[in-house]
């Protein structure tokens, strides 16, 4: 039983961040060389460990080209989500600002994450897909990103002890894992672990 209800709560989660990476929206790409490009641009699912890419174009008429993470240094991008209001359909538009984050320590593949809380610690936001169901199984994931590490993802629904990771994380902190110690900060108080390091901790 708990088996299927935590595999009903990431189906769940799932559809919450897909609308960004499905249709194309106006967006300026910038490159870690220092060029910027303005047009549409549309994600790509996650895929495993790989590089992670967009493709962009200039028009909607024009073709399209891959750009691939690496080369990336941040996205701006404007989209328009659709949901059901008194049975009529009402389009939002939203803004979002993602970046590239390395994807493992050798720091040779990367991948886009939403950029939720910006500081000294960075809380992301992304969507994670099985490759072989990219439009079925999914999750969101958090992570913390410190100036200078890897993002570290950290989830309301992981299954390792949540608690002593995060102590470890925060070990430059001692008033944020006093906090948590005294469970004044828990696993559903991401956003305010950030922002409570931002403005009391690191240098």
């Amino acid at each position: 039983m708990k088996i299927k209800l935590f595999t009903l709560l990431l189906m769940t989660l799932s559809f919450g961040l897909h609308a960004q990476y499905d249709e194309w929206g106006n967006g300026k790409v910038y490159l870690k060389d220092g060029t910027v490009l303005e047009g549409l641009v549309r994600f790509y699912y996650v895929q495993n460990n790989n590089n992670e890419k967009m493709r962009f174009k200039t028009e909607r008429n024009k073709p399209s080209k891959k750009i691939t993470a690496k080369n990336v240094d941040s996205i701006r991008f404007d989209f328009v989500s659709t949901k059901k209001v008194g049975g009529k359909r009402i389009n939002n538009q939203r803004s979002a600002l993602f970046i590239t984050i390395a994807k493992n320590k050798k720091k040779t593949k990367f991948g886009y994450a939403k950029l939720a809380i910006d500081g000294k610690l960075k809380l992301l936001k992304r969507s994670l897909s099985n490759i072989n169901h990219p439009r079925m199984v999914a999750i969101i994931e958090t992570l913390f990103l410190k100036e200078g590490g890897l993002a570290v993802p950290f989830s309301q629904i992981e299954l390792k002890s949540f608690k002593k990771r995060i102590k470890g994380y925060f070990n430059d902190c001692s008033g944020l894992v006093t906090k948590i110690n005294n469970k004044q900060f828990g696993r559903k108080d991401l956003v305010e672990i950030a922002e409570y390091y931002n403005a009391n901790c690191g240098e």
